[in-house]
């Protein structure tokens, strides 16, 4: 986004603020911002103002999308959510996404057809570092567990890997929050940002693979399991990698992804039909897995 400067009173330089951001922040006339000077940039911020800010969405005959609208509300950093709708159903569904997306959030006020649901704990993002490493540990615990219980035709713990990904979607959905309330507070917000989406990606992935064995009553072969064991490492080296970045480990990732790609596509040959579905999963979770890596790259190196 560019702006142009404009001269007021000889030496006055003067910038505008974009109007969707000011509008979300509840900027008013007169209200002071806070600036922070880093190197060549100027960061504003609006820590000294405590108007929350309000989304309003209707999600009236939108059943299908109620949880991604509200999830993203959330997300995006608002306050307060106001949301219509036009039926039971839909208020449901409004407050099962409220209960599984939105720590913190709680329903205040409600009418006919809408309500109000609103941040009533303080936004604590020094706790930040400590969530971002459960989630972590949440998604490694996922993996190893999901290999057990497909190794094991274990149809029970596999249905418990399918619950507890909200877990980690809950985790993940903070994260982001935290990051577009505080832009100013990550350095480099974007690779960060991708990272915490690829992580609820990959848990999505686990599920997705849990689900397929649990309807197909797949039983998988003694190379296919060294195979999922093997994607598990890669992405614990990851996690590893993210917290003691070590150049010459990193510069290893792409020589292991593409070992464990051609076991897969030797394993294809010959597989029978729903075998075949299982190791593209599995070939589609490693390639989510490596593609972490760019970003990562950006925030160690860049």
């Amino acid at each position: 986004m560019k702006r142009k400067v404009i001269q007021l009173a000889g030496k006055t330089l003067v910038v505008s603020l974009p109007s969707a951001w000011a509008r979300m922040r509840g900027i008013k006339k007169g209200q002071e911002i806070t600036l922070e000077e880093q190197g060549d940039r100027l960061v504003l911020g609006t820590e000294e103002s405590n108007a929350p800010t309000r989304k309003s969405i209707d999600v009236s005959g939108l059943s299908k999308i109620i949880m991604r609208m509200i999830s993203a509300a959330y997300k995006a950093g608002y306050d307060e959510i106001e949301i219509r709708f036009s039926s039971s159903q839909e208020l449901d569904l409004v407050q099962k996404s409220l209960l599984r997306s939105c720590i913190g959030f709680e329903i205040v006020q409600q009418g006919k057809g809408t309500l109000l649901a609103k941040s009533i704990s303080k936004d604590d993002y020094s706790e930040f570092d400590s969530i971002m490493r459960r989630l972590f540990f949440f998604m490694l615990a996922n993996a190893d567990d999901s290999l057990i219980f497909a190794s094991e035709h274990d149809v029970e713990g596999l249905k418990s890997i399918i619950v507890k990904d909200d877990n980690i979607n809950r985790l993940a959905d903070f994260c982001r929050r935290a990051i577009n309330k505080n832009p100013s507070k990550f350095d480099k917000s974007a690779p960060f940002y991708f990272i915490i989406e690829a992580i609820e990606g990959i848990g999505d992935s686990y599920k997705n693979i849990s689900e397929y064995m649990i309807k197909n009553k797949i039983k998988i072969k003694a190379e296919t399991q060294k195979i999922y064991g093997d994607i598990n490492a890669f992405l614990r080296g990851f996690y590893e990698l993210f917290y003691s970045f070590e150049i010459n480990s990193f510069a290893n990732l792409k020589d292991t992804k593409d070992s464990i790609a051609a076991r897969i596509e030797k394993q294809m040959k010959g597989a029978k039909r729903q075998e075949l579905v299982f190791l593209f999963m599995l070939k589609s979770l490693l390639e989510q897995i490596f593609d972490m890596s760019g970003p990562l790259l950006m925030l160690k190196q860049g």
